[in-house]
């Protein structure tokens, strides 16, 4: 439940495979899926990002997604995402 987006059109987005997607496309990169205030949200930390080079980057992901499903914004982040001690990402600190 915690790892799922469900979308006002009903569809829905199991973050892990969606991340494991874009870690592909963003090799190097710690990032993570997160809905804020109704909007995807993607935020990513890594060394030389750009807003506009991680948008690129992602551009294939998107294309196949419909438009609820679609990353909204892109935040830049220096610190390291909140992790458990198991490894997950905290995205309720996010």
């Amino acid at each position: 439940k915690k790892d799922m987006l469900v979308f006002s059109d009903g569809t829905k987005l199991f973050l892990p495979e969606a991340e494991a997607e874009l870690a592909k496309l963003l090799p190097g990169c710690e990032l993570a899926l997160v809905q804020k205030q109704s909007r995807t949200t993607l935020i990513v930390r890594g060394e030389g990002l750009t807003e506009e080079g991680v948008r690129q980057a992602i551009k294939p992901w998107q294309d196949g997604k419909p438009r609820s499903q679609q990353v909204a914004k892109i935040v830049l982040r220096e610190a390291p995402l909140p992790r458990t001690a198991t490894g997950k990402v905290k995205r309720w600190e996010l």
